[in-house]
């Protein structure tokens, strides 16, 4: 369980950005209503692949948080990982910052756009866009109906 765990100290791999404090709360109501119905992803050596926000939302209530262990992967195969389980978060006003990312992460523009499903020339014009732009707003994301879904039991 993840409970002790301090998400300042596992955010290597936190490519999506916090949630925007209304969102927090909501995901804050439906988890103390529901309880976690997704546990939180960590690799073998405990870094939060996914899972940041409820385990936050459960370090606030005092819950613990429960974890699955996703191992045997590599750095690029982990951030592969991440953005699959976040797919829903992937707008399009958050792709230049998120393919950016990635490739500073280590990916090649090449493996960025295959995963985003773009071709290779926008990833090398949402680098270049994005270097350009320093002073950006720390990247959030909205909590979407498609993402509140995904913390419901799976049929």
């Amino acid at each position: 369980m993840a409970r002790g765990r301090d998400p300042g100290d596992t955010a290597r791999y936190q490519i999506f950005g916090d949630l925007l404090p209304p969102q927090l709360a909501e995901l804050s109501r439906d988890i103390a209503a529901n309880g976690i119905q997704q546990p939180i992803s960590v690799d073998e050596n405990g870094n939060v692949l996914d899972g940041f926000q409820r385990l936050r939302v459960c370090q606030h209530l005092g819950r613990p948080c429960p974890e699955v262990v996703i191992g045997d992967l590599d750095e690029l195969a982990k951030l592969r990982f991440i953005v699959g389980r976040n797919k829903a978060r992937l707008t399009p006003a958050f792709r230049p910052r998120i393919a950016a990312t990635l490739h500073e992460r280590g990916m090649s523009q090449r493996d960025v756009a295959e995963l985003l499903g773009v071709n290779q020339s926008t990833i090398s014009r949402h680098v270049r866009a994005y270097g350009q732009q320093p002073d950006l707003p720390p990247l959030t994301v909205p909590l979407t109906v498609s993402w509140i879904r995904c913390l419901q039991p799976c049929p």
